[in-house]
């Protein structure tokens, strides 16, 4: 018997849990060393102890020892429960009747240190939850479109996960950090920081390539021109930015996480930000290559859009002159009456010109966009030039009715111009005011005077362009409406090929129109050089 009580004995002692045995007086009758060590106190083993001496001043949980202990000795139910006795540390208790001859005679308590197994299991849960975040992220990668909605969404997670007060992002735009996709942050100061080239946190974190903690945003001397006062106001201490890159290395912004704690954020904070900041430069680039390849799909249609038109169009316009001038060919063999051959051949000739004109549009547009003219700059009364272009268009002008004024200033000085090109520029924004005005409408023609420059208008009184087409019509082949080459004739190449030319010469172009009331198209050229001659340029 003695034996066997050794045995117990230094099993009771070597136990690598706690164990402690009380009697139905809740008296410490025998403890082990593990207890001792573990709630730090003596045990006189001649005197029985009270049961509270192993819990004072430790109960953080609200769950009573004493009670747990009595319940105990009321039933034979095994009863276990997790308790935090302080706030790093956690235990698991089991209690156990102790039995002899059928009666309850004591308590047997258990007790584990599970402090470091719930932090693994926390751990494990972070990590798990970051793993489920991540699989979200790389899903919205592959299933969002929209960047701005992918973001937030990053955001959101970044504070969740690392239990921050606040996340957002920062983008470097031209040298500068500007601030997007705000989560928690409420003040619109800070929403508008703007941070220049190595101010602040996150050109700290892109400079030094690495993330950054800070636990004391106010006194951290690495932060240089930080932007304080809003942070202030916003009442955030601590941060955690981390910095993510392009594919090429290049800086596209920082991923940041505020708490208004000092000294929040952890490595483990760390890791999980910097999966998310990975995870964010996938996200750009992914948007970045998809709005690329939006970009050349639609050029592509463009492109597509753009040689049905020339095909339509050009064949269009090139086939009706040829046709009036076969017509009238045919019909000149036949007729004897002097009178109507000179009309047949009149008609004939328009019909020439105007193909003419189509042709010379054509080949200009082609080679201003390969760079091949040569121009001839020298110094022209742009006066001079106004009158040899309007003589060319008297008789269309008597023919529609048109009624034209013509108000140019004696005292302007000559421009620095290609003649040439001046002449067509003329031409072409002329025959569009003819074209697209009313039987017996007018043109105004005005020249002046604007610094550097030579303003030059022609305006009319015709059908004119709808507002929201205005910045169009500009562009090659385009017609303001698909029935207006049938109706009012033309490529679309004229005001392409005039805007080409005038930003040639050194000018700008514009138009103001009014629907329904005409429109007014004004270019500038600058003022003569102070060499006279010509010269060719490439």
């Amino acid at each position: 018997m003695e034996e066997k009580n050794k045995e117990l004995e230094h099993v009771f002692e070597h136990a690598p849990i706690g164990l402690l045995y009380l009697d139905k007086d809740l008296k410490v009758v025998r403890v082990n060393t593990f207890i001792l060590n573990f709630f730090d106190v003596k045990f006189d083993p001649t005197s029985k102890h009270c049961y509270k001496v192993f819990y004072s001043g430790r109960q953080a949980d609200g769950l009573c020892p004493e009670c747990l202990a009595t319940e105990a000795l009321k039933g034979e139910k095994i009863r276990s429960v997790e308790r935090v006795i302080k706030p790093n540390l956690i235990i698991k208790s089991t209690f156990l009747p102790i039995k002899k001859e059928d009666k309850i005679v004591g308590v047997l308590e258990m007790i584990e240190d599970i402090t470091e197994q719930r932090r693994a299991e926390e751990k494990l849960d972070n990590y798990l939850e970051g793993l489920f975040a991540l699989h979200e992220i790389q899903k919205n990668i592959v299933e969002k479109e929209d960047l701005p909605s992918l973001l937030s969404f990053i955001v959101s997670k970044a504070r969740e996960l690392t239990g921050a007060d606040a996340a957002f992002f920062g983008f470097v735009e031209d040298d500068v950090i500007v601030h997007h996709s705000f989560n928690g942050i409420h003040t619109e100061d800070f929403k508008r920081i703007r941070l220049e080239k190595g101010a602040g946190l996150g050109w700290l974190a892109i400079q030094e390539k690495k993330p950054i903690i800070v636990d004391d945003f106010f006194s951290d001397q690495r932060l240089k021109k930080a932007p304080y006062q809003e942070v202030e106001k916003e009442g955030l201490k601590s941060f955690l930015a981390v910095p993510f890159m392009s594919r090429g290395g290049l800086p596209l912004g920082v991923l940041y996480v505020a708490s208004q704690k000092k000294g929040k954020f952890t490595k483990d904070s760390l890791r999980t930000l910097i999966t998310l900041a990975g995870q964010s430069s996938v996200a750009i680039e992914h948007y970045r290559l998809f709005e690329k390849t939006r970009r050349a799909y639609e050029e592509l249609q463009d492109l597509h859009e753009l040689k049905n038109n020339i095909i339509s169009n050009v064949s269009h316009e090139l086939l009706t002159p040829t046709t009036i001038v076969k017509g009238a060919i045919e019909l000149l063999k036949e007729e004897e009456n002097p009178v109507e051959k000179e009309k047949l051949y009149k008609i004939a000739m328009k019909a020439i010109n105007r193909q003419n004109m189509i042709i010379r549009d054509l080949i200009e547009a082609a080679r201003l966009e390969r760079g091949e003219l040569k121009w001839e700059f020298e110094n022209v009364d742009v006066k001079q030039l106004i009158t040899t272009a309007i003589r060319y268009f008297e008789p269309t002008l008597v023919q529609r009715n048109i009624k034209l004024k013509v108000l140019l200033n004696d005292n302007l000085p000559y421009v620095r111009t290609d003649r040439k090109r001046f002449q067509h520029l003329l031409s072409n924004l002329l025959s569009n005011a003819i074209k697209f005005n009313k039987p017996g409408g007018k043109i105004l023609i005005h020249t002046r005077r604007k610094g550097e420059m030579i303003e030059v208008s022609i305006s009319d009184s015709g059908v004119g362009i709808p507002a929201d087409k205005l910045d169009k019509i500009f562009d090659p082949l385009y017609q303001v409406d698909s029935s207006s080459s049938r109706r009012y004739g033309g490529t679309g190449l004229g005001l392409a090929v005039a805007k080409r030319i005038v930003n040639f010469l050194g000018g700008e172009i514009a138009v103001k129109s009014r629907y329904g009331k005409g429109s007014c198209f004004y270019f500038t050229l600058p003022i003569e050089g102070k060499r006279d001659g010509k010269h060719n340029v490439s």
